[in-house]
């Protein structure tokens, strides 16, 4: 068992990566409180801000009824990309009045 300062929550998510130079597609792995680990094709390095705009899927569709959530993250960690596994990425929401 995981021995984690909060709980995480495992829904249906799929989100949006915005680096400024590129968007990159993800699905959310869990989420916590303070952040989120997404599955991804492409690696990022730590301490990167990025925009994630999540939103809700139901059978790999987009909830038309709910709105996506946007907010600001920094990348705490991420998986080796080089490696044959799926690429995981760490980030910590980052509340937007302190950037």
């Amino acid at each position: 068992m995981e021995n984690r300062r909060r709980d995480r929550w495992y829904e249906a998510l799929s989100a949006e990566v915005y680096t400024g130079s590129e968007v990159i597609p993800a699905d959310a792995e869990n989420m916590g409180h303070d952040g989120v680990c997404l599955n991804v094709d492409t690696g990022l390095p730590a301490g990167t801000l990025v925009g994630i705009s999540m939103f809700r899927v139901d059978d790999g569709i987009e909830d038309p009824d709910l709105e996506p959530v946007n907010i600001p993250a920094r990348v705490v960690w991420c998986t080796d990309p080089d490696s044959d596994a799926q690429i995981q990425v760490g980030m910590r929401f980052v509340d937007p009045q302190n950037l």
